[in-house]
């Protein structure tokens, strides 16, 4: 008998970046790692679609401004979620379990 082994966030991610729906999604969520917890574009991303108050019951972005280059990948993802969101809600949901250890 095998076991499966369960997926880490970090190949998830990587098995993400080449979709077209999420991969620019989950290109800005590895690059929200380089912030503070809370003050990247990923964070207010979440703020905007209302995942943060729908899961979290409240805000969650504590930045305070972005730089050019996370402005245009917030710009982007909200495009993305603006035309799919059932697609991004339920990745988002994949990518929280696996960021919660769920």
């Amino acid at each position: 008998m095998t076991t499966q082994q369960k997926k880490d966030i970090w190949e998830f991610l990587d098995e993400s970046s080449g979709r077209n729906i999420v991969g620019d999604i989950a290109d800005m969520y590895h690059w929200s790692t380089n912030y503070d917890p809370g003050a990247g574009p990923f964070t207010l991303f979440l703020d905007l679609i209302g995942w943060s108050d729908e899961n979290a019951g409240t805000s969650l972005y504590t930045g305070s401004q972005l730089g050019y280059v996370e402005m245009d990948m917030l710009g982007r993802c909200l495009v993305i979620y603006s035309d799919n969101p059932r697609s991004v809600d339920e990745w988002l949901e994949e990518l929280m379990n696996l960021e919660l250890g769920e």
